[in-house]
């Protein structure tokens, strides 16, 4: 048959090629195989069943950056041939849009990982006129860009219910040091110490401190949850005194303490009078020959006694101590030791402190005087002879610190040894008060080596006498931290301070009210569905082992998906609006009309 000009033959099995519709565009957006080429395709090869989930992640990146690069290296071809177009004398605009910003954008696209090959196979279904298959292309994309977020909400519910009390475990259940501890770190802690701690003290939350707070009264279950707590209060104390043992063994009370302090006290003074007697023989060996001249010193202390008015201005002082003082100064050679020298100088000071003598302030003047005589010969001494100044020196700061530390009445030392009640004598140490305490306290024990136990030991019997409070919600009895920290190492400081909240917790009445207690049973009785069941389920949810321990599950950190939620696939409507031959007045028209 004659073939009519301008036609074509097409062979008569050849069916008309059929569009991708919703379905297929669906699978093929999310991955699913469509066809049995592509299920084959879909198929491990032989290097990625022998290499694992490595090897496919490998294969999946690399495909996933070749497609990238090709897709900006067809961008970039397109946007040249538009810039030649532009030269020939082409229009601009179509080729500016449609093979620059156009080509450009379908790149970028493409590079969205997962989403953008489906988000420009979707845009081309929509030129093409294909709106089921670009429906079920971005139907897929839209359902991937939504799982992230539906995975992240799924994963914070299942951790509320594996761990319903959240990082409450783990984190500090105050910001002062007394309640640092954590109550994860406050659970392990009464354990290991055979203290039996509920979720309900250990974090002071309200969902199992109101549980407890209802079981507590309930009429079924409620003397378990009372018995749990007193076995809380009981094994807390016990703790607290075996700590108050490991501090100080064999202290039962506050004046054995008071007496192991002042003779620890007595026993430093004496190891540095005998230093100090040490450092003057030092002294004397390197004067060789040189003595101290006792002369002024006899003069003064004669002139003082021959004084007719001495007796009288001598005043409350015992006159025959004092003369019999005098007198032995005027009995001394004319020169002596440098030992010597500093025996009467220290003798001077003693009778000045004296517990046993009220000296008069005309007194206190002499002595003053008489100690001056003595320090001001030892200097010029000292300073007769090349090289002994800087020893002496050394020697007479030792002492002057020690008669400071040890012989004025203003230091806690110097206190505790004219203190004659054993009972009294921490006190001049701990200072208890709103901040007690002072770090040169404990500084002053640690520099002559007095031992803190018997310190340690009031401070803690203390504590436990007012149930670990804080005192303003800001120091732990009243006591300063940087005095806790002066006394205490930094582990018995923090046993002190768990040991401190967990008293605290327990030692909280959850129900103090008697007139609440009355109302509660006589509920129970009118209405034990409404009120009784509740609280017996609340009893023995506190006395559950699996459920405190369910409580206390520490939250897990929150799922965050690794792909980013995609914006809107769609092109806005103004896009479109443009003189590309890509979009024609067809294609224009049934976008305006579907977006």
């Amino acid at each position: 048959m004659p073939i009519p000009q301008g036609a074509t033959l097409q062979p008569l099995d050849q069916q008309a090629q059929q569009p991708p519709g919703f379905f297929k565009r669906l699978g093929q957006s999310l991955g699913v195989p469509t066809s049995m080429q592509e299920l084959q395709a879909a198929q491990p090869s032989l290097a990625e069943g022998l290499g694992g989930p490595a090897v496919t992640a490998g294969k999946m990146l690399w495909n996933y950056g070749k497609n990238t690069v090709k897709g900006f290296q067809d961008a970039y071809q397109d946007v040249k041939e538009g810039g030649q177009n532009i030269a020939e004398g082409q229009p601009v605009l179509p080729n500016l849009i449609g093979k620059g910003f156009g080509a450009g954008v379908r790149a970028g696209i493409n590079a969205i990982p997962f989403l953008g090959p489906a988000i420009n196979t979707a845009g081309e279904d929509v030129t093409a006129g294909n709106y089921r298959g670009a429906a079920g292309g971005l139907t897929g994309v839209t359902a991937q860009a939504a799982l992230p977020f539906l995975a992240e909400r799924g994963s914070a519910a299942l951790n509320k219910l594996r761990a319903p009390l959240g990082d409450t475990v783990s984190q500090p259940r105050g910001t002062i040091p007394a309640e640092s501890a954590s109550p994860a770190e406050l659970q392990a802690y009464a354990d290991q110490n055979s203290i039996p701690l509920n979720a309900a003290q250990a974090t002071e939350h309200n969902l199992p401190r109101n549980l407890q707070s209802a079981g507590e009264r309930a009429t079924v279950g409620g003397t378990a949850v009372k018995q749990q707590i007193k076995a809380s209060q009981a094994a807390v104390t016990q703790h607290a005194q075996d700590l108050m043992d490991s501090f100080s063994p064999n202290t039962p009370d506050l004046a054995t303490a008071g007496s192991a302090i002042k003779q620890n006290v007595s026993a430093a003074l004496d190891r540095e009078i005998a230093a100090s007697r040490q450092d003057y023989a030092d002294v004397d060996q390197r004067a060789a020959g040189t003595q101290v001249d006792l002369t002024p010193l006899k003069q003064t202390a004669a002139k003082i006694l021959n004084d007719t008015s001495f007796v009288r201005k001598a005043s409350a002082l015992d006159q025959r101590r004092a003369a019999s003082i005098l007198q032995d100064i005027g009995n001394l050679p004319d020169a002596g030791t440098f030992s010597d020298a500093q025996q009467v100088r220290s003798a001077l000071l003693d009778a000045s402190r004296s517990p046993d003598l009220a000296i008069s302030n005309q007194a206190q003047g002499w002595i003053k005087q008489l100690t001056g005589s003595v320090d001001g010969e030892m200097m010029n001494a000292a300073n007769s002879k090349p090289g002994l100044t800087p020893v002496f020196r050394l020697a007479n700061d030792h002492w002057t610190k020690l008669q400071e530390d040890f012989n004025s009445p203003r230091s806690p030392l110097a206190q505790i040894l004219q203190e004659p009640d054993p009972s009294k004598v921490p006190q001049k140490l701990v200072q208890r008060g709103q901040i007690g305490g002072s770090p040169y306290n404990a500084q002053l024990l640690d520099r002559y080596g007095i031992d803190k136990g018997p310190i340690k030991w009031t401070i803690a019997g203390d504590l436990l006498q007012k149930n670990f409070g804080l005192s303003g919600g800001k120091t732990l009895g009243g006591y300063s931290d940087a005095f806790l920290q002066s006394v205490f190492s930094p582990q018995e400081l923090s046993a002190l301070y768990k040991t401190g909240a967990i008293a605290r917790s327990v030692g909280l009445n959850t129900n103090p009210s008697g007139t609440s207690a009355v109302m509660g049973a006589m509920s129970d009785i009118q209405k034990p569905i409404r009120s009784l069941a509740p609280k017996a389920a609340a009893a023995g949810l506190t006395t559950s082992p699996a459920f405190n321990q369910r409580m206390m599950t520490p939250g897990q950190p929150p799922f965050r998906s690794p792909v980013p939620v995609a914006p809107s696939p769609l092109p806005r409507k103004n896009r479109f609006e443009t003189n590309s031959d890509i979009f024609d007045e067809d294609t224009m028209d049934r976008l305006n009309g579907r977006l």
